[in-house]
């Protein structure tokens, strides 16, 4: 809507208009009940037609003679490697499984109504070290008392995630791409169990295996919106309505990286954890009084506002290393180990 009620309301955010968006909300009738849910597995329907062990290095062979430049020492002796030939994207992409479910019942009589529903969904990511979570409920109701009428509408919503890792400024599928096929993905002499590329191959792709199993990166959301409100009848066509608010948010972030020495591009001496929270809480008081009366050919439709909102943004940022264990992961844990170094931002 964009009109002078509008503006009347919401100030200046009201510039370009308001969009009112609004929950499902039940119908007078037989309480209904309904179940949707699937299940399934998703998988890459597609992937890129890499180089194999053998042609990477007649390529990079051809490559750096063209360019009159040094060729990587390892392509004239493979050594242990001799065997060795991976396909980084069969290693990092998965058969991965999803599933939703949403239930809701909803119903009501002349009097009540009501909505209430909750759902459920997890996905697996395709890629190696991916996924994401979600549980949500809604419940939408009003009653009719009379002259009063009360209600409210609540959604409450988590999630998890499991985020993909982006180090050495480049994403998981570019570690893909320029992964040494030659080089094994794991190698159980090497401090984490993973191997990486020497100085010798003239590759410094990181291991996108190691980052996926070692290197954690994981997000929690908690969402809360609500409203509930009373109106009253005073008489023929002057109404009052007192609502109350609530927009929550909770997030973490929690972060970690073992010691490991997978190559000369690829070494970490110390374990590393980080942490983030966010928290961002604003109620709303609404009072209004709307009068809306016709008087033959002639209406009246005026609307008073009296309307408070309030913001407050909290955030906390800390981090640690050591290089005793790999064991503890948790930031406060840390605290009473040998740092290297620690930082701490508070609102």
């Amino acid at each position: 809507m964009k009109d002078a009620a509008s503006a009347a309301i919401y100030g200046s955010r009201a510039a370009n208009g308001v969009i009112l968006v609004t929950t499902k909300k039940g119908v007078r009738g037989k309480t209904k009940v309904n179940l949707d849910a699937y299940t399934g597995v998703q998988t890459a329907w597609r992937q890129l037609d890499l180089l194999n062990r053998d042609q990477y290095i007649a390529y990079g062979t051809d490559l750096q003679t063209n360019a009159n430049a040094a060729i990587p020492q390892r392509f004239s002796d493979l050594g242990a490697f001799a065997n060795v030939d991976t396909d980084w994207q069969d290693e990092m992409f998965r058969t991965a499984p999803i599933q939703d479910y949403n239930l809701s019942i909803s119903g009501g009589n002349d009097n009540t109504v009501f909505n209430v529903s909750g759902g459920y969904f997890k996905q697996e990511g395709i890629m190696l070290g991916t996924d994401f979570e979600r549980v949500s409920f809604r419940t939408n109701t009003s009653f009719k008392l009379g002259r009063v009428n009360i209600g409210q509408t609540l959604t409450v919503a988590y999630t998890n995630q499991n985020n993909e890792p982006f180090t050495g400024g480049r994403s998981q599928l570019e570690h893909m791409i320029k992964s040494v096929p030659y080089i094994p993905v794991r190698d159980a002499s090497r401090a984490g169990g993973f191997r990486g590329p020497d100085r010798v191959d003239g590759s410094d792709a990181e291991n996108p295996v190691l980052n996926a199993v070692l290197r954690k990166n994981r997000s929690q959301n908690t969402k809360l919106l609500g409203t509930a409100y009373a109106e009253v009848d005073i008489f023929a066509g002057l109404k009052y309505k007192f609502q109350v608010g609530l927009d929550m948010n909770y997030f973490t972030n929690n972060q970690f990286s073992p010691s490991f020495n997978a190559g000369d591009f690829s070494v970490a001496p110390n374990a590393v954890v980080s942490q983030s929270r966010n928290t961002f809480v604003s109620p709303l008081l609404t009072n209004q009084l709307s009068f809306n009366r016709t008087f033959g050919r002639h209406t009246i439709d005026a609307l008073a506002v009296v309307e408070r909102q309030t913001s407050v943004f909290t955030s906390q940022d800390g981090g640690g290393q050591n290089s005793i264990t790999n064991d503890v992961q948790v930031l406060g844990v840390f605290n009473n180990l040998p740092l290297v170094a620690a930082n701490q931002n508070l609102p």
